[in-house]
């Protein structure tokens, strides 16, 4: 009877093992976990050759999450290339949407299909966020990662604007968080910022 009955523990635990291989992994592509870090450099681009570096590091670390309106964010402090003090924003993920206090969705890896948000700065321009449905091979000194793109179309309203739609956005690995984002120059139809990942810490 003793022997069944440890025969039986087995057969249960080899049964909840085996369901537990076949849970699929969820991704993570946020990383939200107070003392993650990222390291990144900044090059100016213009044209498609044209590229210098700007020598300064940005550096992007988690301090602590925090309770806003009853839900649970956490702390962004963000350094830029200028250099200065650390300046804070907020942001959680909502099923699979990266959101930030305000509301705003600036990333998804599970809605490919709508827009996610829709930003105006006064009457000068509208962008209005979406995600490409396929990932990306992007290359940047930290390594080579699969990432998913969020596409940033920047739209002036002044009708006399020369450079048409502006294009920007931001690339994130699973795994590993923001590996790379691009900001396009208002006044130039040619210049970008191009941020990349040197080194980061998730846990």
């Amino acid at each position: 009877m003793k022997n069944q009955f440890f025969l039986l523990l087995a057969i249960v635990a080899l049964i909840v093992s085996c369901n537990k291989e076949n849970e699929p992994v969820k991704p993570d592509y946020f990383q939200l976990k107070a003392g993650n870090y990222w390291i990144y450099q900044t090059y100016e681009l213009a044209g498609d050759s044209v590229e210098d570096v700007i020598p300064f590091t940005d550096s992007t670390y988690i301090e602590k999450d925090t309770v806003i309106n009853g839900n649970v964010y956490y702390k962004f402090m963000s350094q830029s290339f200028t250099g200065g003090m650390h300046t804070p924003s907020f942001a959680r993920d909502s099923a699979g949407c990266l959101i930030n206090e305000s509301g705003k969705i600036s990333f998804s890896y599970t809605n490919f299909t709508d827009t996610l948000s829709t930003y105006t700065e006064g009457n000068i321009f509208r962008a209005t966020y979406m995600m490409e449905k396929h990932d990306s091979l992007v290359n940047v000194p930290a390594g080579s990662f699969n990432a998913l793109f969020c596409h940033v179309r920047i739209v002036m309203y002044n009708p006399s604007y020369p450079y048409g739609t502006r294009h920007q956005g931001t690339f994130f690995a699973d795994g590993v968080g923001c590996v790379k984002s691009t900001s396009a120059s208002l006044g130039s139809s040619d210049r970008y910022l191009d941020t990349r990942l040197i080194r980061y810490h998730v846990r």
